[in-house]
């Protein structure tokens, strides 16, 4: 193997500008498949690995056929009221949750009034939805119930409004009202944004959490987010004919979902049966699940990964023309070595190392090439990918990647070089 790689690297250089442009080829293919494939990748990926196994989302839509039927998929959200109830008769862990835009600034400063997006959440949810908390405490489930007006917010927003000074004790005023902050907790930004797809999969996460019971006792020209209401019910978060809020649950084993969803179903059958509802839909779905139903990943990002596979191919197709040309160039060099003695397997040894060589030498020039990439797709598709950050472990294995490519492309020249023109330099049968 190393007279190999030595045989190699004198061929290479020895035909400087055929390798360079070999070289090119595999890096401006393997950089282009690299890039989009590393954006699927992070588009695709689990939001939550480790939480993931155990988080279900619930759907309960008590809308009657053609209701149902006019929208492209069951209702995502649940009234206030199927909320509590699903709670009281169930018993699991859940957090109940939905977002809005308030206006607020820090109290005791000269900021000015702005708006920010803040989620509203009940009791559990940095357990449940694993948010890390840095500093102070989240609120009990006491606060919950009783409305306290008490917030948690991220890391960056609490660099942002009062420096390296500790938030936790400090004021902040929303919608009028004063809430004093009682923790800080790491930023928390899931890609995909699977505890809320309504503002879209890829936008970025809210930085203000309150109790929602707090959240419901703010004026109500302030809103509470997006509701449907049906039965000709105007928006009233309190009603049990507005939906407005998404319910996640934690079901540790297959005998906890199934316990849960036939509670579920039967909690739907009894709204059936007391008259509030003409049909029912129920569905527990895993997170991953989750995001399949509602197909979060972009259309475009298929399309640009099919194209850029595209471009692979015509780039090793255009590597394998120069690999023959190459090994046509050396069949007096193959022949010599045929008729002192080597064999047609280290013919082939030589060759393939020879592509190997200038494959991996195609993958390490395109790394440069897809960090490149990787950040102008960020800056032309920020609505889905600004927030994405490189796997820094696949674009270490673009070398290996291109190594294999480069063997792949260059097997048929391979192949003839230590058959075809063996035979005919040296006069043997093929």
């Amino acid at each position: 193997m190393r007279y190999a790689l030595e045989l190699a690297l004198s061929g290479i250089h020895r035909s400087k500008l055929l390798s360079v442009l070999i070289v090119l080829a595999v890096a401006t293919g393997i950089s282009a498949f690299a890039t989009m494939l590393l954006i699927r990748i992070g588009l695709g990926g689990d939001p939550a690995p480790s939480i993931s196994h155990s988080l279900y989302h619930v759907e309960l839509d008590l809308r009657d056929d053609a209701a149902r039927s006019s929208s492209a998929r069951p209702l995502p959200v649940l009234s206030l009221h199927d909320v509590q109830e699903i709670t009281r008769l169930t018993g699991v862990p859940s957090v109940a949750t939905s977002s809005s835009w308030l206006p607020y600034r820090p109290m005791g400063t000269d900021r000015p009034l702005g708006m920010i997006a803040v989620r509203g959440f009940t009791s559990g949810a940095h357990s449940l939805l694993d948010l890390k908390l840095l500093s102070g405490a989240f609120w009990r489930s006491d606060d919950d119930q009783n409305g306290a007006r008490v917030a948690v917010i991220s890391r960056s927003l609490s660099r942002e409004l009062f420096g390296s000074e500790s938030a936790v004790g400090r004021q902040i005023e929303l919608a009028t009202r004063s809430f004093a902050i009682v923790g800080v907790v790491e930023d928390w930004n899931p890609i995909p944004r699977f505890h809320d797809l309504r503002g879209g999969a890829y936008a970025e996460s809210e930085r203000l959490y309150i109790p929602l019971a707090a959240w419901r006792a703010l004026p109500k020209d302030y809103g509470m987010g997006a509701m449907s209401c049906r039965d000709g019910v105007l928006e009233d978060p309190e009603s049990p004919s507005c939906a407005w809020l998404q319910l996640w649950v934690q079901l540790n084993d297959t005998q906890a979902l199934g316990t849960f969803s036939s509670a579920l179903h039967l909690y739907g059958l009894a709204q059936v049966d007391s008259g509030r509802a003409t049909d029912v839909f129920s569905r527990v779905a895993p997170l991953k699940e989750w995001l399949a139903i509602n197909d979060v990943l972009p259309d475009e990002v298929s399309t640009q990964l099919w194209f850029a596979a595209g471009v692979l191919v015509i780039c090793l197709v255009n590597a394998a023309g120069l690999f023959l040309a190459g090994f046509v160039g050396r069949s007096r060099e193959i022949a010599i070595r045929r008729s002192l003695g080597a064999t047609r397997g280290d013919i082939v040894r030589q060759l393939a190392v020879h592509s190997a060589v200038l494959g991996a030498a195609g993958g390490l020039v395109s790394i440069p090439m897809v960090l490149l990439g990787f950040r102008v797709v960020q800056d032309l598709s920020s609505a889905y990918a600004s927030h994405l950050s490189i796997a820094w472990w696949y674009v270490a294995l673009c070398p290996l990647i291109a190594a294999m490519s480069a063997l792949l492309s260059a097997s048929i020249p391979l192949w003839r070089a230590s058959q075809r023109f063996v035979s005919l330099r040296m006069g043997e049968a093929p």
